[in-house]
């Protein structure tokens, strides 16, 4: 009874999409229903708050990673309420056209993409950068001799020596800056996986402090985050052009924008452009002189 007399009188109740058919939220009617994150939240999920309310307000970025469906009779279910109601509604859809937290370098090539130049740097990170990093670049891998790998129990797909590489360089940023936020992250599980084990091993041996801000995870376990510095290793490399999950061009967008001052991709250009996304990406960072090959760092 106490729980429910405290809700009733709430001006804000706060719960999760499932959580709202709690019954202590039976008969409670709400003014308006705010679903955060509605881009990833899917469409039978967003229809219990919107039962408890008289209006909606759905939040969210269509351009980043949708929800996950596995199986294949519900694919139906990936176009979200927030994506079915832009395409309705487009005159009751409001873009927010300033971004609060990363360089506009690293955001150009996601502005350009994905929303059609509309998006602009708040004056306070436009230009912010962390001392002797670059803010956005492509470090192609390509006649590096570095292969992937695909695992026998999962058929996941690890590129030991992009991982390695990607971690010397993660290594010579926390020494200019010790303080700093790093997230390194892979498309793929076994990736990252190895990358821990290798960056654990690292620690072990002094290497590395083990204080250090890092964090090493999945995209879809970075959404929503974001580091001071970002690296991505995008791990394909092989000689059919495929790129697997980088397929899905809103993967490696999330990847990089979950940076503020500074965002390195390691890819294997020779693979990686088969694909027509990320060879305009690759196109892009060479026209914003954001592109190196790892030979600088490896002669």
């Amino acid at each position: 009874y106490l729980s429910e007399k405290v809700i009733r009188e709430a001006d804000v109740v706060c719960a999760t999409l499932v959580g709202c058919d709690d019954r202590r939220l039976r008969g409670v009617k709400f003014d308006v229903a705010v679903v955060d994150e509605a881009a990833q939240a899917l469409p039978p999920a967003t229809l219990i708050p919107m039962r408890r309310a008289a209006r909606l307000v759905l939040c969210g970025d269509p351009c980043q990673l949708p929800p996950t469906v596995k199986s294949q009779g519900g694919r139906l279910l990936e176009k979200t309420m927030l994506e079915r109601l832009i395409d309705a509604h487009q005159e009751r859809t409001t873009m927010l056209e300033v971004q609060y937290r990363m360089h506009e370098a690293i955001m150009s090539a996601g502005n350009a993409h994905f929303y059609k130049g509309r998006l602009q740097a708040h004056e306070a990170v436009a230009h912010a950068t962390l001392d002797g990093l670059r803010p956005w670049l492509w470090v192609d891998t390509a006649g590096c001799g570095f292969e992937e790998r695909r695992s026998e129990e999962g058929g996941s797909v690890s590129n030991r020596d992009e991982a390695a590489f990607a971690l010397d360089r993660a290594a010579e940023w926390l020494q200019q800056h010790p303080a700093m936020t790093l997230g390194i992250v892979a498309p793929y599980a076994a990736q990252v996986e190895l990358l821990r084990d290798l960056w654990h091993q690292r620690v072990v041996a002094g290497e590395i402090p083990a204080q250090a801000k890092v964090t090493i995870h999945t995209v879809d376990g970075f959404q929503g985050q974001e580091r001071d510095g970002m690296i991505v290793s995008m791990t394909r490399s092989n000689d059919c052009g495929e790129v697997g999950f980088l397929q899905e061009s809103r993967r490696i967008h999330v990847a990089q924008t979950r940076a503020k001052h500074a965002c390195m991709l390691v890819g294997d250009s020779a693979t990686l452009s088969s694909d027509s996304y990320l060879g305009w990406l690759l196109e892009h960072a060479q026209e914003m002189e954001a592109y190196d090959s790892a030979w600088s760092w490896m002669c």
